[in-house]
């Protein structure tokens, strides 16, 4: 409290000081509010759209029909994105960002490995050769918990699915198939 109080004083004398030497400015105090603090353009300029320059489409058919082509592109199996009422999907191809928007969530069984794996209404990911990287909105049910699902890389016969904490499963590709 002390020190706020010392602060307070010194500025309350520096503003006396300006006044009293009639050095008090008025056009500074309205350039001032023209300012824009460094810090603010710094993180706007910081900002990227990573949606921009996307080809985007639109209804459940169209959408999951691009998504089964990219999936088949990039050597992953169609399978992973069992998404429902799927009302846009979005791709850069000069970053490789992907996303998925559908009406709701949805939670879906993989029987053959006994996982049960929810989809939150937007999906994004980065998406290149046998990879996913950085996706978001991908949970696993892992024991009693939701796991978030982060990279996912498909090596022969095998897919290889990366949490947060690192933590890695390995299941076979047919396990995945549309």
């Amino acid at each position: 409290m002390a020190d706020i109080t010392s602060v307070d004083k010194v500025t309350e004398k520096l503003a006396k000081a300006d006044i009293e030497s009639g050095e008090e400015d008025i056009e500074d105090e309205e350039d001032d509010e023209d300012v824009v603090p460094q810090a603010q353009i710094v993180e706007e300029s910081t900002k990227i759209d990573p949606k921009a320059g996307a080809k985007i489409w639109y209804g459940h058919e169209e959408s999951m029909k691009k998504a089964a082509e990219l999936l088949e592109k990039f050597g992953l199996p169609v399978g992973l994105l069992p998404l429902q009422n799927v009302i846009e999907l979005g791709y850069v191809e000069s970053t490789g960002f992907l996303w998925l928007k559908q009406e709701k969530k949805i939670e879906h069984a993989f029987p053959s490995i006994g996982k049960q794996v929810r989809y939150a209404e937007e999906v994004k990911s980065f998406i290149e050769a046998e990879k996913i990287k950085k996706l978001e909105g991908v949970r696993s049910k892992e024991l009693f918990l939701w796991v978030s699902i982060v990279d996912i890389s498909v090596e022969g016969d095998k897919v290889h699915f990366k949490s947060f904490a690192n933590i890695s499963k390995t299941f076979p590709v047919e396990a995945f198939a549309a």
